[in-house]
């Protein structure tokens, strides 16, 4: 059965227009974490170290995570002392991190991993709150 031709204009306009939204640049601003801003990032003993702790800690501690914001790159200074073999990105909407899940994909995009600091990008438009784990 063929269709006719009425059918494949708008189908090839839809699939066109689709597909070149999804190549446009997007404008990833930078933002490098003030130590102040990370009050409760801790080295643990296992070499672990930690942005802010979990919900419950963070919230008796006054230790919010770090505010996520859409289309930004964030940098910050960890105390590790050697490059960094994980990355991981909790991400909640709550700022004390209650209903936090792992990032992934172009929520949690690290983009520069040292002996000092890491860079993460949050490529999608949502903003949230973060908690930052590198071991």
């Amino acid at each position: 059965m063929a269709f006719p031709l009425r059918f494949y204009a708008p189908l090839a306009f839809f699939c066109l227009s689709f597909g070149l939204s999804a190549c446009q640049h997007v404008e990833i601003r930078e933002r490098r974490v003030d130590p102040a801003e990370l009050p409760c990032a801790s080295l643990q003993a296992k070499g672990t170290w930690q942005s802010a702790p979990w919900f419950d800690a963070a919230t008796q501690a006054g230790c919010p995570w770090v505010e996520y914001q859409g289309l930004r790159a964030l940098t910050f200074d960890h105390s590790l002392g050697s490059v960094p073999a994980a990355v991981l990105v909790y991400v909640s909407f709550d700022r004390n991190g209650k209903g936090a899940v792992l990032a992934a994909g172009d929520m949690a995009k690290v983009i520069a991993a040292n002996e000092t600091e890491v860079s993460v990008e949050n490529r999608t438009k949502q903003g949230l709150f973060a908690r930052f784990v590198l071991y």
